[in-house]
């Protein structure tokens, strides 16, 4: 994928989700921790949102070329 914001909405996405999985390791309660991890799963949906949403790149000039 050669569209130039498709990689940086992952790393956001992956970026958000080492969060959640730092805050799942703690020790403190199951309540307090979902909702310290809130804000990381919305993170996490509004990229993949974002990314399903992305308008396409035209890959008919380049149809038939081996890349």
């Amino acid at each position: 994928m050669e569209h130039p914001a498709f990689f940086q909405r992952l790393d956001t996405a992956a970026a958000a989700n080492a969060k959640l999985a730092t805050v799942a390791e703690s020790n403190q309660p199951k309540p307090v921790q979902l909702l310290r991890k809130l804000p990381h799963i919305a993170t996490i949906g509004w990229q993949l949102v974002q990314l399903y949403f992305m308008k396409p790149i035209d890959v008919t000039t380049s149809r038939g070329q081996v890349r």
